[in-house]
């Protein structure tokens, strides 16, 4: 996993079983253990390029590699639905494709579409764009 931390948890020699957590210098430290024969897996949440640039490197090795690119998930709402409840967590759940629960679609019943649209409509509406602008918000990755 990498991170903004630094931080390095486990290994083989203190733990057999136990994994690694890399946070720091992703891009050096995730290379290097990518392209380790004795890495025996790999796992990776987050953007697609990055996870197209890990395949790359675990080709040569044959290394197993899970990948959670985002993108691909979609919140379904159904008649008996609680609309606010369901439409607040579409909404709110929807992330840079680093979380393996956000849906980045909404698949909607056709006998409630038009309030479900209608919910969104206003909710998104309320959102505000581009905050990292203003000096008082930074953003958090």
């Amino acid at each position: 996993m990498c991170g903004k931390q630094n931080l390095l948890i486990g290994g083989r020699r203190v733990a057999p079983l136990s994994g690694h957590v890399i946070a720091g210098v992703c891009k050096i430290a995730g290379q290097a253990l990518v392209g380790q024969p004795e890495v025996d897996k790999t796992n990776f949440t987050g953007l697609p390029d990055v996870g197209k640039q890990i395949l790359r490197g675990t080709v040569g090795n044959l290394k197993l590699v899970t990948l959670e690119l985002g993108g691909k998930s979609a919140n379904m709402i159904l008649p008996d639905a609680g609309l606010h409840g369901a439409v607040n967590g579409s909404v709110g759940h929807v992330h840079h494709e680093q979380v393996c629960s956000a849906g980045s679609r909404v698949l909607v019943h056709r006998s409630i579409h038009d309030q479900v649209v209608e919910r969104l409509a206003d909710t998104m509406f309320c959102w505000e764009t581009n905050h990292t602008a203003r000096s008082e918000v930074r953003e958090v990755s």
